[in-house]
């Protein structure tokens, strides 16, 4: 649990597209139990489950940070989700902000499922609830705000660096307690990342866009400097 300790600005409302996707969250959650309290399996529907995936059930990968089976590990998470939204809005944009939320969980699941190809434990293994996302977050926003405070657990100060390695190691010592697979989303989640905090992924896509560049730089060269293109008439080679 975050709480944040005397912020720079003035606490603001959180963009529209921030609330929309809050609100989402806690509806398909609630809309979900009671359906499975109904006779619907819409909660194992909605699962992150590896071997539904390779069967041919490819919305798992999205639905899954939409479901919780606790109330109120649904309302902390929501409320965490509204302030690093809000915060993250600033230094991404709100429209952005839900975009990368919703790649960054669909690129987890992805990355759980072929990992289960060679895992045997996670074939058999099933995820619910979006704190993957939250911790991943909290990554992204301990990288935008390094000079900003929160009190974890309402104990531990921490910023900037600090903050990001609490977070890897709590979810390293879940993995001793419960078995990594458990936590196999959370690692996955908290290293696409620090992927992106240290500017690592987007290098590597400039890198393979120039690539990409050279290689095709000998056919955008197919014409050469004194030849007219064919749709433009010729000048007349002699002047009288």
């Amino acid at each position: 649990m975050l709480v944040e300790r005397a912020p720079p600005d003035p606490p603001s409302r959180a963009p529209l597209p921030v609330i929309a996707l809050v609100l989402s969250t806690a509806a398909c959650a609630v809309i979900a139990a009671v359906g499975e309290r109904s006779g619907l399996p819409l909660i194992h529907l909605a699962a992150l489950a590896p071997a539904r995936f390779w069967s041919g059930e490819v919305w798992r990968i999205v639905t899954w940070v939409f479901v919780d089976g606790d109330p109120l590990s649904l309302a902390v998470r929501c409320a965490i989700l509204w302030w690093l939204g809000r915060d993250l809005s600033r230094a991404w944009g709100a429209a952005r902000f839900v975009w990368r939320y919703l790649v960054l969980a669909s690129t987890t699941a992805v990355a759980v499922c072929l990992l289960a190809l060679a895992v045997a434990p996670l074939r058999r293994a099933a995820w619910l609830g979006g704190w993957p996302m939250v911790e991943a977050l909290t990554i992204s926003w301990a990288a935008a705000y390094p000079e900003r405070d929160v009190w974890m657990l309402l104990v531990v100060r921490l910023r900037g660096r600090l903050l990001i390695a609490a977070v890897v190691t709590l979810t390293l010592l879940s993995g001793l307690f419960w078995g990594f697979s458990s936590v196999a989303p959370h690692l996955l989640a908290e290293a696409l990342a620090l992927l992106d905090a240290s500017d690592l992924g987007p290098t590597l896509a400039r890198r393979y866009a120039r690539w990409r560049l050279r290689r095709r730089g000998p056919r955008l060269r197919i014409v050469e400097r004194d030849e007219d293109p064919p749709d433009r008439p010729r000048p007349p080679r002699w002047v009288n």
